[in-house]
């Protein structure tokens, strides 16, 4: 070879690089911060009401899920305390009515997302069995009593009763990654490949 040659002999980068390549040999650490992340910002989605971009997609967004209807909104009410005589929204009843977000009655489904990590990745997720009726929607959905001969519901101011009906449930994606949660992985990517935090 000709001409000039350099030859950098700089000990601080080849060390950082054998402790990046140390770190990415065991990576679990790093999935559990990722698990962390989304799985918050899964919770934080019930919180507001959804934050999805398609019905089918994984990736967040600014729609927010359909509301629930008014007869599910009308049973959620005490007919003494969230209304006037005259058959209107008592102000209990109003803020009742408003604080409903869907999904959202007992916080189940919202409390029940976890995550489990090691060194494969991070799975983020929930046991409860309603979760993809939910997240996905159904139409046509047949319910059936489990512990009587029929079902018993109230429906425009009359009891119904009925050995099944179908639903249509409507989708409202919860289990989705927000574009700020990406960008937060690959930050704690960076840190914990550089500074293995």
């Amino acid at each position: 070879m000709s001409g000039i040659s350099i030859k950098i002999d700089d000990h601080e980068v080849t060390a950082l690089l054998n402790k990046v390549q140390a770190r990415a040999k065991r990576p679990t650490a790093f999935f559990k911060n990722v698990g962390m992340i989304v799985s918050k910002s899964v919770r934080h989605n019930f919180d507001v009401g959804g934050r999805y971009s398609a019905q089918g997609s994984w990736r967040g967004g600014t729609r927010k899920w359909r509301m629930l209807s008014a007869q599910t909104l009308l049973n959620a009410l005490n007919g003494k305390r969230d209304f006037k005589k005259s058959g209107a929204l008592s102000k209990s009843g109003r803020r009742k009515a408003a604080r409903r977000v869907p999904l959202n009655a007992s916080k189940r489904l919202r409390d029940s997302i976890t995550y489990k990590a090691d060194s494969s990745g991070a799975e983020i997720g929930t046991n409860v069995i309603y979760a993809a009726t939910h997240n996905f929607g159904a139409k046509d959905r047949v319910i059936r009593p489990k512990t009587k001969k029929t079902l018993a519901f109230p429906y425009n101011g009359r009891m119904i009763f009925a050995k099944k009906v179908k639903v249509t449930i409507p989708a409202r994606p919860f289990l989705v990654v927000q574009t700020e949660d990406l960008r937060e992985i690959v930050q704690t990517g960076n840190k914990f490949l550089t500074e293995g935090k």
